[in-house]
């Protein structure tokens, strides 16, 4: 549903400005090409998020293992109570939490993960929507949609130096750069790539205007700093509800009385420490003009009475 619906909603956008040069086509849903390109990108991410299973498992139960070992040998040398060391190994394996792990070394969370794919996906079944509208209408020209807050750096990987300007697909235009070569269409960080929210329209001259702001202000770049200090604060909400949850699970598995009061003593001092890291959020947020992301800081079973017993 996710994926039809950013389809269909790219491709009117592809069309209004056709309309306006008096050009017309036929509907989404008529278009067999364009129903090829969704399913198309729409599969490549199911089998993304499927090659995703056995990595995690193989992380997981590696962390899992190491955990055991470690927490063995320390009761068996004396470094800690049989209790203690329970309580640690419980609340490092929450810590870690279920990753993925890429070939890079690189781990990832699974909410991270899972919204790192199908905003990617959606982003690339548009993006070829629209290359294919320019291939069947003539069009070389596509204008890049801008958002304050993108990301810095040199060249392409920057995505504030191209943001809200016109470029050639061909490269041949004497007037407008190469889209490819300035926007890194295809590579990984280039538009389009790896959790890229920009888009790109056809561009006709004498009938498009450009809507978009550039926001490649020092303001902006500063924002853009400010927003990623809101992505760590945002993880590491979502590291202790997991790790509240796994100590919850924990005291209720738990028979002897004393180690379910070092392990709620665990709880209580994660609840506490929960309550600080969303007062010092909301702070943040406020201080810095940024929204508040609720969805980001969501974890999986977490729930309206979980929140309640954490309070």
């Amino acid at each position: 549903e996710i994926f039809q619906e950013s389809s269909y909603r790219s491709y009117n956008a592809d069309m209004s400005v056709y309309e306006k040069a008096g050009i017309t086509a036929l509907p989404f849903s008529l278009s067999e090409r364009m129903l090829q390109i969704l399913d198309a990108t729409y599969r490549a991410t199911l089998g993304e998020l499927h090659n995703l299973t056995r990595t995690t498992a193989d992380a997981s139960q590696e962390l899992l293992i190491n955990t055991l070992n470690e927490t063995q040998w320390k009761v068996e040398t004396g470094m800690q109570s049989k209790n203690q060391a329970i309580a640690e190994a419980i609340e490092k394996v929450a810590e870690e939490g279920i990753n993925v792990l890429y070939s890079g070394g690189v781990r990832r969370s699974l909410e991270s993960v899972v919204r790192m794919c199908i905003t990617t996906g959606i982003n690339q079944a548009c993006s070829q929507i629209s290359l294919q509208n320019c291939e069947s209408m003539g069009t070389d020209l596509v204008l890049t949609s801008s958002h304050s807050g993108a990301r810095t750096g040199k060249g392409y990987k920057g995505h504030v130096n191209w943001q809200g300007r016109v470029f050639s697909l061909s490269g041949a235009s004497e007037k407008y750069p190469s889209f490819k070569q300035e926007c890194g269409y295809g590579l990984i960080q280039g538009i389009c790539g790896v959790n890229c929210r920009h888009s790109f329209l056809p561009y006709i001259e004498g009938v498009s205007h450009n809507p978009f702001e550039r926001y490649d202000s020092q303001e902006d770049r500063e924002k853009y700093d400010k927003q990623q200090k809101q992505r760590r604060m945002e993880r590491n909400i979502r590291t202790t509800k997991r790790q509240l949850q796994a100590m919850q699970e924990s005291i209720n598995a738990a028979g002897e009385v004393d180690v379910k009061e070092v392990l709620q003593e665990k709880y209580d001092r994660l609840a506490y420490k929960l309550q600080n890291q969303r007062a010092n959020y909301n702070k943040f947020c406020e201080d810095n003009k940024l929204v508040p992301q609720a969805e980001r800081m969501k974890v999986a079973r977490f729930n309206r009475s979980e929140a309640q017993k954490a309070v």
